[in-house]
């Protein structure tokens, strides 16, 4: 016997009051604190910058050698922190039985982290 494909009556979707309700609510919330968290890295990237005496805009991290390409690095994998976090709570939202909108949650967070790592690296 096959399972049904008709949609979800009420009781096979998760209750407001189920962890994996409030997991896949912060899932999506978290990304909110990129308002705030834009601000940050962006400060936190002149800083870096001036370790290597270099100009933002005119110079790039990858001209100071094998330093500049680790702080690159860990200025992405920062600047991605949000949707690092967003990733594992719908990935935890996911085994407590958050279905469909925690998948959606995690690919969300999932390409958010893969696109600013990405952009920061090529230099965007």
């Amino acid at each position: 016997m096959s399972a049904a494909t008709g949609p979800l009556d009420s009781s096979q979707l998760a209750s407001a009051n189920s962890p994996a309700f409030a997991l896949t609510r912060v899932a999506y919330l978290v990304n909110l604190t990129y308002l705030l968290w834009f601000w940050v890295t962006f400060a936190a990237g002149y800083w870096v910058y001036s370790w290597f005496d270099l100009e933002p805009g005119v110079d790039s991290l990858p001209d100071a050698g094998a330093g500049g390409w680790i702080a690159l690095i860990g200025w992405a994998l920062v600047a991605s922190l949000p949707s690092w976090f967003g990733t594992r709570f719908a990935v935890r939202a996911r085994r407590a039985g958050g279905g469909r909108a925690a998948t959606i949650a995690l690919i969300l967070n999932l390409v958010l982290v893969v696109g600013f790592f990405l952009w920061i690296l090529l230099g965007g």
